[in-house]
C-alpha cells in the first residue's frame, strides 16, 4: 500500500507534503528510541512525541518509509525539522495516543492488503481465457520460465522473459531502453530493436506497471505466424505471472490478519478490549464483545510449523476461535474461543493427531481477566505435558485471592489507597500491567501484552513508590503481587479498619491453598525451597543454608519444579506464591512488609447511596447473582457459590452457554434500539454483577448521549455499583437499589427521575429475572412497566425454557430451587403471553441466538443447548 493512501483518511503532513507513493508493508509503534534506529525497509512508525524522538530521528538512516508523530509540543516540533523521511500527523478522529493511532493504522493496512487479494482473484479470473492456447506448457513444472524455454525450442530463438529491474543484463542500450519503456508501461509493445546485433523483439507481459517483458531474438527476420505465437505466449505468460502476484498478495493478506488477530490478543491480554475488540471480532464475530470466552495454550511438536497448527486449530473450530502463534513460547499457539462447546473435545483430536503435543484449557473467564485466564491454561498446559491425557483443564482451584476473605481486600484497598486520586482508566492500566509483571516478569510480559519491557518495567517502580512495596526486595514483591491480585476483585463492602498482611494470610483459605500448593513435595524439597525463599531466592546461599553443594542444591529445586508443576525458578509470579504458601504453611518467616497502619479508606464502597454492611452479605448461601457471575467467569463469588455452580454445570454442561447468549442477546437487542429504533433511555432491572461488556457501554458505544439506570435490590450488587456508573461525558448512567415488584416506589425514585425522562420513550430490559418470578409476580411486572412508561417504549425479557429438554431443565429445576432460588420454567406460549398487549419485533419470541444474529456470527448452538427464548415489544 502507498503511504499516501494509507494516510489519507488519518493523517496529514507535516509541513511540505509527504512523499505518498513510497510503499507500506508494515505498520510499527515506536516505543523507545533504539526501534527508530533501527527501522528499515517499507515500515511506517508511529511514535509519541517523547523527548527522546528527535536525537533518535535524527541518528536514524533514510531507510524506512515514514514517520508519524502523535502529540504536540517541542519534541514534536523539533522531530519533524530532524526528520530525513515524511512525517505526518494525526487527523483528530485518529486517536489520542500513539498505540489507538498504530492500531487504526494496522486495521487500515490489514484491510488494503485483503482487498487487493480480492481484486488479484477477480482479475486472474477474468484472464483466463488468454491461458487456454499454452495451457499444457504453463503446466510444466517449470512454470512460466519453462514457457520462455518451449518458445525459444520452437522458434529456434533465444527468449527470456525479464522481469522488472533485469534489464540491466543486456549490454545494447538501445535494446536496454525499449526494454525500459516496456517495463514502465511508456510503450505498448511490441517493440522491434537489436541484441548482439540480431533481430529482437520486446512483448509487454501484464496490465500493470511495472511490467515483465518477453524478449526474444535471433539472426533471421521473424514470420507474422511467428510473432503472432510471441505475442500469445506473453498473455500466457502475464496470466500465470498474475497468478504468482496473487498468492504473493494473498501470502501478504494472512501475514496482515496474522499479525492483527496477535496484536488483538496482546491488547486483550493488556486488559484493553476496546482496541482488542475490532481485531478480534473481525475474525470471529462477537468474540470479544460477548465479554467472557475461554483460552488453550496448545504446544506444538518440536520443529512443527506454528502457523499450520494456528490455521489447523481454527479450521476444527470451525469460526469459533482465534489462534495466534504465542509471542512468549516459541512452540506455543494461543487459542481465544468464544465458549460455546466443550473446547476441550474439539481439540482433543488435534493433540492426539501428533506425538508429543500438549494442551492446557482455561475455565470460562471474563475477557477483562483474560491475562489470569492465560495464567489458567499454562498451569493446566504444565499438568498435561506429564500426561496422559495431553490435554488437561484447570481443575477449578480457586487462586489464593479469591479463597481469602474480606480482610484480604480491606488490605488491599489499604495498601492501594495513594492511587485513589488516580483517573480510573490511568489506575487501571497500571494495575494490570504491573500485575503482568509481577507474575511474568518484564521480558515475557512485554512478548505478552505488546509493550516495551522498559515501559513495563518503569510502570511497576511507579507502583512501587505509590504504594511504599519495593518488588527488589522478595516479601514486599510477594506483598505487592497479592495486594495487585486482591485489588482486581470488586471492593469489600466495608473499609473500616486496618488489617496486616500476617492477619490475611491466616485465613483458613490461606491455608488450604497453601496445603494444595505445596502438594507432591519431598520433605527434602520442601526443606530446599524454605532455604531458598529465606535466602531471598539465592540459589547458592540456600545451598550454604542447608550445607550442600550448589549442584544438590539446583537438582533439588529442579524436582520442586516438576513436582509442584510450577516454574517456579524461571517467573517471579509462581515465586511469590511458593513464599506465600510457605509462609502460610510456617516453613519460613515472613520478612519485613510495612503494616500500612497510617492509611485510611473511606467506608463508603461502590458509589451506591449507602454504605453496605458486612453482615447483608451472606457468604455462606449461594446465590443467585454470584452463581451467575461464577458461569461468566467472573471472581466475585464464594465457595458456595461455585459449588452450587458447579453442580449445576454437572447436571447441565451447558449452562454456560445459556449464560453466554444471554449476554449476546443484551447486546444485541440493545445495539438494535439503539442504532435502528433511535431509543435513547435505557432502564436494567435486576441488573446484577456488572460484567463488561455492561448494558451501558454497549449503549453509549452506539448513542453516547444514552442515560441507563440500573435496578437491584442486593448488598452484594451495591458493593460493585461504581462499575455501572461510568458514563461518558454525554451520557448518564445510575444504580438504584429498589425491590423491582414495587413498581410504584422504583418509578418515583428521584434517582431515576433525575436521569430518565418517562414521558419519552424508554427500553425497560427485564432479562434472565422473569425465570426467578411467579406467573402472579411475572405478569403484574410487566402490566405495571407498561403502566408507568410512555407509548413507543421497548420491553426486552428473556426466560429459560424445557420446551427442547424437559428431563434435563427439570433436573436443573429442581436442584437450583432446593438450594439457591426457586426456579420458573415456562413454555413458549407462556413466554410469550407476557407480551400480551405489545407488538413484537421480529423475529418474535425465538431460541436466544436466533434472534438477529450478527452477520458471519457462525452456526449458533441449538435450542437444547440454550433452553432459553427472548423476544423485544413495542408498548402501544
Amino acid at each position: 500500500m502507498r503511504l499516501g493512501d494509507l494516510a489519507a483518511p488519518l493523517l496529514r503532513p507535516a509541513g511540505p507534503p509527504a512523499a505518498g507513493a513510497r510503499p507500506v508493508e508494515r505498520v510499527e509503534l515506536a516505543e523507545c528510541a533504539e526501534t527508530v534506529r533501527a527501522a528499515g525497509g517499507d515500515v511506517l512508525l508511529v511514535a509519541p512525541a517523547a523527548q527522546w524522538l528527535p536525537d533518535a530521528v535524527e541518528a536514524a538512516a533514510d531507510g524506512f518509509a515514514g514517520l508519524v508523530v502523535v502529540g504536540g509540543g517541542e519534541a514534536a516540533r523539533r522531530s519533524v525539522e530532524a526528520a530525513a523521511v515524511p512525517v505526518l500527523l494525526p487527523r483528530p478522529d485518529a486517536g489520542g495516543t500513539a498505540q489507538e493511532v498504530w492500531g487504526r493504522l494496522l486495521e487500515r493496512l490489514a484491510a488494503a492488503h485483503a482487498a487487493e487479494a480480492r481484486e488479484a482473484r477477480r482479475r486472474s479470473q477474468q484472464t483466463g481465457d488468454l491461458m487456454s492456447l499454452l495451457q499444457r506448457m504453463l503446466e510444466d513444472p517449470g512454470g512460466v520460465d519453462a514457457l520462455a524455454g518451449w518458445c525459444a525450442r520452437r522458434l529456434s530463438a533465444r527468449v527470456r522473459l525479464l522481469r522488472p529491474g533485469a534489464d540491466a543484463s543486456i549490454d545494447d542500450e538501445g535494446a536496454r531502453r525499449a526494454v525500459r519503456e516496456l517495463v514502465a508501461g511508456a510503450s505498448g509493445g511490441p517493440s522491434r530493436t537489436r541484441v548482439a546485433g540480431e533481430d529482437a523483439l520486446a512483448f509487454r507481459i501484464g496490465a500493470r506497471a511495472p511490467h515483465a517483458v518477453l524478449l526474444a531474438y535471433r539472426a533471421r527476420p521473424w514470420e507474422p505466424e511467428e510473432l503472432q505465437l510471441l505475442e500469445q505466449a506473453a498473455r500466457a505468460a502475464g496470466a500465470a505471472l498474475w497468478g504468482e502476484d496473487v498468492r504473493e498478495r494473498e501470502r501478504r493478506s494472512v501475514a496482515a490478519a496474522e499479525a492483527a488477530r496477535s496484536v488483538g490478543m496482546q491488547y486483550l491480554m493488556a486488559g484493553d478490549l476496546p482496541s482488542a475488540e475490532p481485531l478480534l471480532d473481525a475474525a470471529v464475530p462477537a468474540l470479544v464483545a460477548a465479554g467472557a470466552g475461554r483460552i488453550a495454550l496448545l504446544e506444538a511438536a518440536e520443529g512443527e510449523d506454528r502457523r499450520s497448527l494456528a490455521a489447523d486449530v481454527e479450521r476444527t473450530l470451525a469460526g469459533q476461535a482465534v489462534a495466534v502463534p504465542s509471542p512468549g513460547d516459541e512452540r506455543q499457539v494461543v487459542v481465544l474461543h468464544t465458549g460455546n462447546g466443550p473446547l476441550e473435545e474439539w481439540l482433543l483430536p488435534l493433540v492426539d493427531r501428533a506425538p508429543h503435543r500438549a494442551a492446557g484449557v482455561c475455565r470460562t473467564t471474563p475477557w477483562l481477566r483474560a491475562a489470569a485466564g492465560y495464567q489458567e491454561a499454562a498451569a493446566a498446559l504444565a499438568l498435561a505435558r506429564d500426561g496422559p491425557p495431553r490435554l488437561r483443564v484447570h481443575d477449578g482451584r480457586a487462586p489464593l485471592e479469591e479463597r481469602l476473605g474480606l480482610d484480604a481486600r480491606i488490605w488491599a484497598a489499604l495498601v492501594m489507597q495513594p492511587l485513589a486520586d488516580l483517573p480510573d482508566q490511568e489506575r487501571e492500566d497500571l494495575l494490570h500491567l504491573a500485575g503482568e509483571t509481577l507474575w511474568w516478569g518484564p521480558t515475557e510480559a512485554a512478548r505478552l501484552v505488546g509493550w516495551h519491557r522498559q515501559t513495563l518495567a518503569q510502570r511497576l517502580d511507579r507502583l512501587a513508590a505509590l504504594t511504599g512495596l519495593d518488588p527488589r526486595r522478595r516479601w514486599q514483591q510477594s506483598a505487592l503481587y497479592l495486594a495487585v491480585r486482591l485489588a482486581a476483585l470488586p471492593p469489600p463492602p466495608v473499609l473500616d479498619r486496618t488489617v496486616t498482611l500476617r492477619q490475611v494470610l491466616d485465613h483458613p483459605g490461606a491455608r488450604a491453598w497453601a496445603d494444595e500448593r505445596l502438594d507432591g513435595l519431598t520433605p527434602d524439597l520442601r526443606e530446599t525451597l524454605a532455604a531458598w525463599v529465606a535466602a531471598d531466592m539465592d540459589k547458592d546461599a540456600a545451598a550454604a543454608a542447608l550445607g550442600i553443594t550448589p549442584r544438590a542444591a539446583y537438582r533439588r529445586l529442579g524436582r520442586a519444579v516438576t513436582a509442584t508443576r510450577q516454574e517456579l525458578t524461571r517467573y517471579p509470579g509462581p515465586a511469590s506464591e511458593t513464599a506465600l504458601a510457605l509462609c502460610v504453611t510456617g516453613d519460613v518467616m515472613m520478612g519485613d512488609v510495612p503494616a500500612m497502619e497510617d492509611r485510611h479508606v473511606s467506608g463508603q464502597a461502590g458509589g451506591g447511596e449507602r454504605t453496605v454492611d458486612v453482615s447483608e452479605v451472606d457468604t455462606g448461601r449461594p446465590h443467585v447473582a454470584r452463581v451467575y457471575d461464577y458461569l461468566l467467569g467472573g471472581n466475585c463469588n464464594w465457595p458456595a457459590d461455585r459449588e452450587a455452580a458447579e453442580r449445576t454445570l454437572a447436571i447441565n454442561p451447558h449452562t454456560t452457554t445459556a449464560v453466554r447468549e444471554n449476554r449476546l442477546f443484551m447486546q444485541r437487542s440493545v445495539r438494535t434500539l439503539t442504532a435502528e429504533v433511535g431509543i435513547r433511555q435505557f432502564l436494567d432491572l435486576g441488573s446484577g454483577i456488572p460484567t463488561s461488556p455492561n448494558l451501558h457501554e454497549i449503549a453509549q458505544g452506539a448513542a453516547p448521549g444514552a442515560r441507563v439506570v440500573y435496578v437491584d435490590h442486593d448488598p452484594i450488587v451495591l458493593a460493585h455499583a461504581a462499575a455501572l456508573l461510568r458514563s461518558t461525558a454525554r451520557g448518564r448512567t445510575a444504580y438504584i437499589e429498589a425491590d423491582v415488584l414495587d413498581t410504584r416506589s422504583l418509578f418515583s425514585a428521584p434517582g431515576l427521575r433525575d436521569v430518565l425522562d418517562l414521558d419519552e420513550p424508554v427500553a425497560v430490559c427485564i432479562n434472565a429475572l422473569v425465570h426467578f418470578l411467579d406467573d402472579d409476580e411475572a405478569g403484574k411486572l410487566i402490566r405495571d412497566v407498561r403502566r408507568h412508561v410512555a407509548p413507543g417504549s421497548y420491553v426486552t425479557l428473556t426466560s429459560m425454557t424445557a420446551d427442547y429438554a424437559w428431563n434435563l431443565i427439570g433436573s436443573v429445576q429442581a436442584y437450583y430451587s432446593s438450594t439457591v432460588s426457586p426456579l420458573i420454567i415456562r413454555t413458549h406460549e407462556e413466554i410469550e403471553a407476557l407480551f400480551a398487549g405489545m407488538e413484537l419485533l421480529d423475529p418474535g419470541v425465538v431460541s436466544l441466538p436466533d434472534w438477529r444474529p450478527l452477520p458471519g456470527a457462525g452456526v449458533p448452538p441449538p435450542p437444547d443447548e440454550v433452553n432459553c427464548y427472548g423476544g423485544v415489544a413495542r408498548v402501544k
